[in-house]
């Protein structure tokens, strides 16, 4: 009889055991999963703060830009609580290629100029423009693109439609476009010359369709494109720990001051494009 009670109580303590470490294991992996949550939870809010902090150095870049004052804004990082905040303010174009910094949506609308304006109060003029007959004009190759031309012509305003698409299954079905005349450049996929020889060139209207796309121009002979713009990159950045810094990063491309877009849907409901 006193066999099978040690033997019973020898098998009771083992189970005791093996809950007690089936119970620390769990108890365990919660302690990290909860140490790895309040980890995350602070990173989350060091970047919401890194993110803010570059949101408000492009403010203060722009606050700049509207009141005609030169140069990048230096702005003391403590004011939002970070370890650094850097601000670059660049011109944009001024050489004879100009990429557009960002990226357009289908159906949205972007401007290239051709003529100069005043840096200081951002005013079109009609002095200082692009001289040369024709332009390369290069985009994305899943894209198609309708491009309006705007020029003076002996003191009267007018326009010149090109449009193009790389596509043949889709120009098939649409006689608007046409197929693409030049191979890549500027680093993206396909490209068009597009002749400049009516008139004194004043900007260009581009819109995309049937997808997003990026898209640049190139000069003739080596001539330079007046200034497109300002781009303005803001870098936030926290410490998380004693060595990890996070880094949130915030750029805009502020153009001159383009008409509304009323005035362009106008202008390209003309030969309107189905799918954009």
């Amino acid at each position: 009889m006193a066999l099978i009670v040690k033997r019973q109580s020898g098998q009771a303590a083992l189970v005791i055991l093996a809950i007690m470490a089936i119970g620390m294991t769990m108890a365990l992996s919660l302690s990290k999963r909860v140490v790895t949550d309040i980890k995350m939870s602070e990173q989350e809010q060091k970047s919401a703060k890194a993110f803010s902090a570059a949101e408000a150095g492009i403010e203060e870049a722009l606050r700049k830009l509207r009141a005609g004052e030169e140069g990048s804004p230096q702005i003391a990082p403590g004011e939002f609580g970070v370890s650094d905040l850097d601000v670059n303010v660049q011109t944009s174009g001024g050489a004879d290629q100009f990429a557009y910094p960002v990226t357009l949506q289908s159906g949205q609308t972007a401007i290239v100029w051709f003529c100069d304006h005043n840096e200081d109060t951002g005013e079109f003029t009609e002095d200082n423009c692009y001289a040369q007959p024709s332009i390369n004009f290069c985009w994305q190759d899943g894209a198609a693109v309708e491009i309006v031309y705007f020029y003076n012509n002996g003191g009267a305003y007018q326009i010149k439609r090109f449009a193009y698409d790389p596509n043949a299954v889709r120009r098939t079905n649409d006689n608007h476009f046409s197929a693409p005349d030049l191979g890549p450049c500027v680093s993206l996929n396909v490209g068009a010359t597009l002749d400049l020889t009516v008139g004194v060139p004043l900007f260009l209207a581009v819109r995309p369709f049937y997808q997003n796309s990026q898209f640049a121009v190139e000069t003739i002979g080596g001539a330079t494109l007046p200034v497109q713009g300002h781009t303005v990159t803001s870098s936030g950045a926290v410490v998380s720990g004693e060595e990890e810094k996070i880094t949130r990063k915030v750029k805009v491309f502020r153009t001159w001051p383009i008409p509304p877009d009323s005035f362009f849907q106008s202008i390209f409901s003309a030969n309107s494009v189905s799918g954009g």
